[in-house]
């Protein structure tokens, strides 16, 4: 049979368990709670806005798409006609992220409100190719040709109006053509354009083609530094001579050009571990320059027009990714991370916790000896007050049973002293009846 101390008395071990493990559990409730609505989880999947398919800014969407999978993020790829309609699309909330060309609503502080940038990716000079007759020394001179400057939308149209208005050339003066990439190539090879405006990196196929066909010239802008001046998000760049062939000597002399940068741009909302990992594959994929710029100059903190994120500032001012992502999986170094974040509040539990402990501890220590203070205030009463030799016989059975219970528990040290001084007055209670009966001797 189960014996009174064996259901009701915990031992001093068990007892210490019981309280802190309560503390354990009350602590991982509140910070659950407290991480699941001050800093969920990242998402498992992003919609980014591109470009036009064959596009510079479809190319970076790929690079980052592949980045992101390694990690186990999906990036969903939302083809667009461009910058402009990039932006829309961020304002909207239909993508998480975009390319943006430089100086696409840089005029318009309603369409950029709650928009941040990660960084520029790569120069975009903007290209303009003529057929060889018609060779031009500004963009002036593009009065009465028709010209290929892009679909609505885009910012490649976008900037080609604008300087082309600064330099007398509006849609009264010329006839403008929605063409744009290959498209546009093949129409200035059949003589259906005069000219082809491109704003996109020298690597598409494309540009190359048209760099290295006799039949073409680029525009050198003379006049670059004042493009520049006049718009700060333009940058004045050289094609060096023979950086495109280098055994045709292409191009035959050096080329200057003017040039936005693409940014990586998210809305304000987007889950800081998302913008580490949009960092990280800019970092890996632009960081090795090219024909216009020196390893290392990209991704770029300067060369934005929209704020820069929080996340973006960290990332820049530390060269690279923290030292969590760098040497941990993304799981666990976001893991990290968001327990971080719960430091201030984990030990504001902690601590009232640690000091509640031990003297919740001790209270239910004593709690259980004032049980057996009790019985032993009620076999008192009862024995001072039985009748005959059997009551009082029936008293002191009950009074030893205690006696060989408490003999028997286990408690911390310190508490050695409460069980003993029960066993005392256990004795005395035990004399106090006794003396009641002449010659009945007192407990062993």
């Amino acid at each position: 049979m189960q014996t009174r101390s064996e259901s009701v008395w915990f031992s001093g071990a068990r007892l210490a368990w019981m309280v802190f493990a309560a503390g354990a559990v009350l602590i991982a409730a509140v910070l659950f709670a407290v991480a699941r609505l001050v800093d969920p989880a990242p998402p498992t999947s992003v919609r980014m806005a591109t470009g036009t398919d064959g596009g510079a800014y479809a190319a970076a969407g790929d690079l980052l798409r592949t980045s992101l999978a390694g990690y186990g993020v999906e990036l969903e790829l939302v083809p667009t006609s461009g910058s402009v309609e990039n932006l829309q699309l961020l304002k909207d909330r239909t993508v998480d992220v975009a390319i943006i060309q430089g100086g696409v609503g840089v005029d318009d502080e309603t369409a950029t409100a709650g928009l941040e940038a990660l960084g520029a990716l790569f120069y975009e000079p903007l290209w303009v190719f003529t057929r060889a007759g018609i060779e031009i020394d500004d963009l002036g001179r593009l009065a009465g040709a028709r010209v290929a400057i892009g679909p609505e939308g885009s910012g490649i149209r976008a900037l080609s109006l604008l300087l082309l208005e600064e330099n007398g050339v509006g849609p009264e003066d010329a006839r403008f053509s929605p063409l744009t990439g290959a498209a546009a190539a093949d129409a200035l090879r059949r003589g259906d354009i005069d000219a082809a405006i491109y704003v996109t990196s020298p690597d598409r196929p494309y540009i190359r083609d048209l760099l290295v066909d006799d039949r073409f010239a680029v525009l050198s802008f003379e006049r670059a530094t004042a493009y520049e001046r006049r718009h700060r998000y333009l940058s004045s760049l050289l094609l060096p001579r023979g950086v495109i062939d280098m055994q045709r000597d292409v191009p035959s002399q050096d080329v200057t050009l003017v040039a936005p940068a693409a940014a990586l741009v998210v809305r304000g909302d987007l889950h800081p571990a998302i913008e580490s990992l949009l960092l990280q594959g800019a970092f890996d994929n632009f960081r090795g320059g090219g024909v216009l710029t020196a390893p290392g100059a990209f991704p770029n903190r300067d060369l934005v027009a929209f704020p820069l994120s929080d996340q973006a500032k960290r990332f820049f001012e530390r060269g690279g990714p923290s030292f969590l992502r760098r040497y941990l999986p993304f799981w666990a170094a976001n893991l990290v991370d968001r327990l971080w974040v719960l430091a201030i509040p984990m030990l504001t539990l902690i601590y009232p916790l640690a000091k509640a402990a031990p003297p919740v501890y001790r209270w239910q220590v004593r709690r259980r000896i004032i049980r057996w203070y009790r019985d032993l205030r009620r076999l008192e009463t009862e024995g001072r007050h039985a009748d005959s030799v059997i009551e009082r016989a029936r008293v002191r059975g009950e009074l030893k049973g205690i006696l060989d219970e408490v003999g028997q528990i286990k408690v911390p040290l310190p508490y050695n002293d409460d069980v003993y001084r029960l066993r005392g007055h256990i004795r005395l209670v035990d004399q106090i009846i006794a003396e009641t009966e002449s010659g009945a001797p007192v407990l062993d």
